[in-house]
């Protein structure tokens, strides 16, 4: 069992840092890759790391708040990602974003393979409908357990599943995308969804896990339960 860690980053370069140090703090020999979306660069704070590092001179941006990505956007941080994966070269991953912050060594569980944070409210995500659970069903043969996605910054992920179903299950998207996101389940363009749906797509289920907490306000991360091994929306510098 290994666990490296990736971060995509674009113009929050405090934030970006006080990410990773807090990840090398209690993970001190794993492998990290960062990637810059043509922003700052991140390579003398990753030579102080040991962190690999990626920079794209092709700008993605930040996700609308109201419309999420375009899909070219959206597949190219796929790519990146899947990049990324076969260069940690661990049997998982965790899929940071610079407001994740590393609390104390994170657990890893052998059976893993799409896990996210518990989900704290009805209506929280939008519901997937019942017909783009028949979609997934139709393509993997499983019909998913759960109706909604919970995989924000500090998700962990199998990377071998990623890597063994990434040409599949991206001709896929490939082909069904735009009627997805038109006619079934516009949510699909946000990233926190796409990675529950590629996993749903590989036959596979989302655990809901309380090590990572999601912060709703400003929190005192001291009296967070103990259980708690990471938080996200920590805002301190973001």
């Amino acid at each position: 069992m290994s666990l490296g860690f990736y971060l995509h980053a674009n113009t929050k370069p405090a934030a970006t840092e006080l990410c990773l140090r807090s990840v090398r703090r209690h993970h001190p020999d794993s492998p990290i890759v960062l990637a810059c979306d043509a922003g700052p660069d991140y390579s003398a704070l990753c030579s102080d790391i040991g962190a690999s590092y990626r920079h794209y001179d092709d700008r993605i941006g930040p996700m609308d708040p109201q419309h999420g990505w375009e899909k070219w956007q959206l597949f190219t941080w796929m790519e990146r990602l899947r990049d990324a994966v076969e260069c940690l070269g661990t049997t998982h991953f965790m899929m940071l974003e610079d407001d994740v912050h590393i609390l104390k060594p994170v657990t890893v569980e052998t059976d893993w393979e799409c896990v996210g944070t518990v989900r704290q409210c009805e209506g929280q995500v939008p519901t997937m409908p019942d017909a783009f659970l028949d979609i997934i069903e139709g393509f993997c043969g499983v019909r998913p357990e759960k109706n909604y996605y919970m995989t924000p910054g500090g998700s962990i992920f199998s990377s071998s599943t990623l890597l063994q179903n990434y040409d599949r299950v991206m001709l896929f998207l490939t082909e069904n995308y735009d009627r997805i996101h038109r006619d079934i389940y516009f949510t699909i363009s946000w990233l926190d969804c796409m990675m529950t749906v590629f996993y749903f797509l590989c036959g596979k289920p989302l655990i809901e896990s309380p090590r990572l907490h999601n912060l709703w306000e400003p929190t005192d991360l001291s009296t967070l339960p103990q259980h708690v091994e990471i938080v996200h929306n920590y805002k301190e510098l973001y």
